[in-house]
Formats: C-alpha cells, sequence, structure tokens
C-alpha cells in the first residue's frame, strides 16, 4: 500500500489558520510518552500515532455515511447498527471503543427512554422523513475512530437551523481551549450558545453528562467484547479508571471527562478528547462526535472534514 497525501489544518492560536502537508503510511505505531516534569494530562503524541487516529477517524465516518446513504424505512435501529458493524470489520476494524448506537425519530432526542439502558439500539423502525443519528467507535490497529453522523431518512439535512448552530459550535470550541477556558466552562458555554440559539442541550442524558472524554489507543481490541455501561473493556478502564482515582490524594489522575461537573473545572490536558454536542431542534436530535488534538500548539479537530449533518 502505498503512501496518502491529505492536509490537516494548523492548529488556532487566536490568529487564523493555514495547512500543511502530511503523509500517512500504514505502519502504524504507539509512541506516546510523558516527560518527567509534565503535568498529568500533557502527552506527546507522535505524528505517526495521530495518522492512526486520523485512518481511523476517516474510516469510521466512512462506514457511516455509507450506511446512512443505505438506509430506508422499516429497517430498525438494531438492524442498522448491525450494518454498521459489518460495515466497520469489512474496512478493517476490531474491538469497539463503544458499542455502536443508532436512533430513529424520538429516540434522537431521548423520548420515550425511561433508562440509559432504552438509549441502545432497539425495534424502532425508521420512518420517512424521521432524524437519524448514527454513532460508532470502532478500533482501527487500537485506533478508536469516535464518529457521530446525523440526517434526516430520505431528505439529506436537517436544515439550515441546526446545521449552522453545529457548525458553530465547532468553530468556537478549539478557540475556547486556546483562551484557557476549563473543561466545565466550555461544556456551560456550549449549553448557553444553544439556549440563546433557541434549542435544547442533551448533554444531561448522557454518562457523566458529558460534553466530550478523553480518547486513548486499545493494546488489546479483542477484549472490546466484554461491555461495561456500553464502553468495551479497556475503553471503561481507561475512562473510569481516572474518574475513580480523581480527588485521592497522593494520586494523580485527571478527570478525563468534559461536563458542567466542578470535578471538570480544570483546563483539558494535551491529547485527543472525543466532543460530541447533542442537541435538540424543532422536535429532532442532531449531533456530531470528533476528536479534537490539544498540544504545545494549541487546539483543532484532528480531521479537516467533518462528521457535521451534510
Amino acid at each position: 500500500m502505498g503512501v496518502v497525501t491529505s492536509t490537516l489544518p494548523r492548529p488556532y492560536q487566536g490568529e487564523g489558520r493555514g495547512e500543511r502537508e502530511w503523509s500517512w503510511n500504514p505502519r502504524l505505531v504507539l509512541m506516546e510518552s510523558r516527560g518527567e516534569d509534565a503535568p498529568v494530562g500533557r502527552a506527546v503524541i507522535e505524528q505517526e500515532t495521530l495518522r492512526g487516529y486520523a485512518r481511523a477517524q476517516a474510516l469510521s465516518l466512512e462506514a457511516a455515511l455509507e450506511v446512512a446513504d443505505q438506509l430506508r424505512p422499516g429497517v430498525t435501529e438494531a438492524e442498522t447498527a448491525q450494518l454498521l458493524d459489518q460495515k466497520a470489520r469489512s474496512l478493517g476494524a476490531r474491538g469497539q471503543f463503544h458499542r455502536t448506537l443508532v436512533w430513529f425519530g424520538e429516540h434522537t432526542r431521548f423520548q420515550g427512554q425511561s433508562s440509559r439502558i432504552g438509549a441502545f439500539p432497539g425495534d424502532t423502525a425508521l420512518e420517512s422523513g424521521a432524524a437519524v443519528i448514527l454513532d460508532h467507535a470502532p478500533l482501527f490497529d487500537g485506533y478508536p475512530g469516535d464518529v457521530s453522523h446525523s440526517r434526516n431518512a430520505g431528505e439529506g439535512d436537517h436544515g439550515t437551523g441546526a446545521t449552522a448552530h453545529l457548525a458553530a459550535l465547532r468553530a468556537a470550541i478549539p478557540p475556547m481551549v486556546a483562551q484557557g477556558m476549563t473543561s466545565m466552562e466550555i461544556a456551560l458555554a456550549v449549553r448557553q450558545l444553544t439556549e440563546a440559539a433557541g434549542m435544547r442541550s442533551l448533554q444531561n442524558r448522557y454518562l457523566f453528562h458529558a460534553l466530550g472524554h478523553r480518547v486513548e489507543s486499545v493494546r488489546f481490541p479483542g477484549l472490546s467484547t466484554i461491555r461495561l455501561a456500553g464502553l468495551g473493556l479497556p475503553s471503561a478502564a481507561r475512562l473510569f479508571g481516572p474518574a475513580i482515582l480523581h480527588g485521592v490524594p497522593g494520586i494523580q489522575a485527571e478527570w478525563p471527562i468534559w461536563s458542567e461537573s466542578p470535578r471538570a473545572n480544570i483546563r483539558p490536558g494535551h491529547g485527543l478528547w472525543s466532543i460530541e454536542p447533542h442537541i435538540e431542534c424543532e422536535g429532532r436530535g442532531v449531533k456530531w462526535e470528533e476528536l479534537l488534538l490539544i498540544d504545545d500548539e494549541g487546539a483543532r479537530w484532528l480531521e479537516a472534514d467533518s462528521p457535521l449533518p451534510r
């Protein structure tokens, strides 16, 4: 396999953007290191590792878009989740960061769901014109590609209101990080911006009320078939472990969740974060999800191509 050339936007530094070239080589090597004097969360990620994540994101989005294009009225959420898993495996996925989620119609805004278990794909059938959300996180060579895609069945986009607001949030979040806002402050700002636009944030229906969460590679993808709260076992350990240890005297562990919780009132550390604003607009749920990279140069979305609703 040859080398693929693409472009990646330069980090946001408060003064515009540029572009630089990068190449992806299929030989993926994980080389994450931490300096001895680096504070918790300041991970130094090698460029080849970033290419592994970018490849996982691109393949995950490719699978979501292809399955979304094939949807027809009558197919159920559970059947669509199976199709999405099959497509990801055909592209080389082995394991999952979290269980594949598919929501149709009222489920896209969590109506009729009395518990978090109700958020998993069920027998709800797709109706023409209904809202659709596909959310999956397959592992490619241990790298999670955590993406979400929204659309209306048979009609394409949700409309300019929801799409424009999500695009505005996507543009606003990197500058918030660059300005030194904490994860809690960013989560609060996202909700307030959404409410000011006449829409409703749905983050309070998520585990930990999360707007985003830490993302790291998985060394043993096979263990992801064992799930805890919908997460593969390695992913659950990476998220719940630091969350449990956070605040324990004598132990340095960052809070791995962006939310309005006081525990998130710290600046997000260096590395990769999966950000997933989920809003309700005109009775329909809409969301997008992708990876945000934070490093010494600032904050930027890992991929130039976004899974925002087309």
